[in-house]
């Protein structure tokens, strides 16, 4: 290995980011997505974050959180225990791309027990994503939900 790879492997681990292993990478935005969901569901917070690109904006409900850090240190912990303790099917999804842009929407229905509660919620998803020299990762989410009886 060259040492400026040794270098930027040791990077990334200080940083506590790892990347996607080149075959294991998606090919696809909507592909990116799945997989940032599965890394919350099997609990590898490492893995999740490594799909979000260091100044990713999320909202949630009305909060934002303003760089990976930001929502990796206030969010990810509950997220991760969230998509453990509940199912996630998508009901629909749309996404475009273009060279080096795309955006993925999704409407959904979670259901599952949470903090000691029974949970059905339709959500929404707008992921935005970049493709960079490491393949897509996310700029942008906005998630939403309510309870069906809200409608």
């Amino acid at each position: 290995m060259s040492r400026l790879l040794r270098g930027l492997a040791a990077v990334m681990l200080a940083l506590g980011v790892a990347m996607p292993a080149a075959a294991e990478a998606p090919s696809t935005p909507s592909d990116t997505v799945e997989a940032f969901h599965k890394a919350l569901k099997v609990g590898d917070g490492r893995a999740a974050l490594a799909f979000l690109l260091p100044d990713v904006t999320i909202y949630e409900q009305g909060f934002t959180d303003n760089s990976r850090d930001d929502w990796g240190s206030r969010q990810l912990a509950d997220a991760n225990q969230f998509a453990r303790q509940t199912e996630r099917r998508v009901l629909r999804r749309e996404a475009s791309q273009d060279t080096n842009t795309a955006w993925v929407i999704s409407t959904t229905v979670t259901e599952g027990q949470f903090d000691g509660r029974k949970l059905v919620l339709d959500g929404t998803e707008t992921m935005l994503l970049r493709r960079g020299v490491d393949g897509w990762r996310i700029a942008h989410i906005h998630w939403s939900a309510h309870s069906p009886q809200d409608e």
